[in-house]
């Protein structure tokens, strides 16, 4: 008869964490992190992705929530300041391009005593309001809030994106404010809440009535400029 040895034996999942390795080429974000000199740190700069194994989360302002929760906050006791850069651009094609590092840019610093965002994350409130949480609780304790599986996984609620706050006139203003979107919250996720409007406002899919309505004849410079005047009220009905 054998005898195994158990210290042979497969160990079960819970006991043999993967380790978390970074898919440089389609993360949605990459940081540098200026790590402190205290003697401590073993490496001056870290580079670190948001993408690992697996799927990544479609919507961008969501993905860069979790991210400030886990692993980033972890760092600022211990660095002198982090910079977040947009690591994927989305080309008209559709195709989602990497931009090389030089190229990319910064869309979050965070300190140890605070932080400044830049592009379309200071625009974004509930990042903002994330952001501010964690140096609330690192003020007061000296260390970042910690992360519970429940709250990882809780949905973050971004008031732009309730469908039952709009009522398009037609394609072109759907279509007008989900390009408006793709900034902040991505291409992907964008798609996704074109589908799920277009159920709840079939009628935007059918067609133009006949008659009149198809008799069209050459715009006039005038009626050109109040065209361009009304798409940029949209635009600034809908880019906040």
């Amino acid at each position: 008869m054998t005898i195994s040895n158990a210290s042979n034996r497969p160990q079960p999942r819970a006991f043999s964490p993967l380790k978390f390795k970074s898919d440089p080429a389609l993360s949605t974000f990459r940081w540098e992190i200026d790590m402190t000199q205290d003697g401590h740190n073993r490496v001056s700069m870290m580079e670190g992705y948001s993408k690992g194994q697996g799927f990544e989360l479609t919507n961008k302002a969501e993905l860069l929530v979790r991210k400030l929760g886990n692993p980033l906050s972890l760092y600022l006791p211990k660095s002198d300041e982090i910079r977040l850069y947009e690591n994927l651009t989305q080309l008209p094609s559709g195709q989602t391009l990497r931009i090389p590092k030089e190229q990319q840019t910064c869309i979050l610093t965070l300190y140890r005593s605070g932080y400044k965002a830049h592009s379309w994350v200071a625009q974004c409130e509930p990042i903002l309001t994330h952001l501010n949480g964690i140096y609330q609780v690192l003020t007061s304790t000296g260390q970042p809030p910690q992360q519970r599986s429940g709250n990882a996984r809780k949905k973050v609620w971004f008031p732009e994106l309730d469908h039952s706050k709009y009522t398009f006139a037609n394609l072109e203003q759907l279509q007008l404010f989900c390009r408006s979107m793709v900034p902040k919250h991505g291409a992907a996720c964008m798609n996704k809440w074109w589908n799920a409007h277009m159920a709840m406002q079939p009628e935007l899919a059918q067609p133009e009535p006949t008659g009149a309505a198809i008799v069209q004849s050459v715009p006039t410079t005038g009626e050109q400029q109040v065209t361009q005047v009304a798409m940029q009220g949209l635009y600034a009905k809908f880019n906040r």
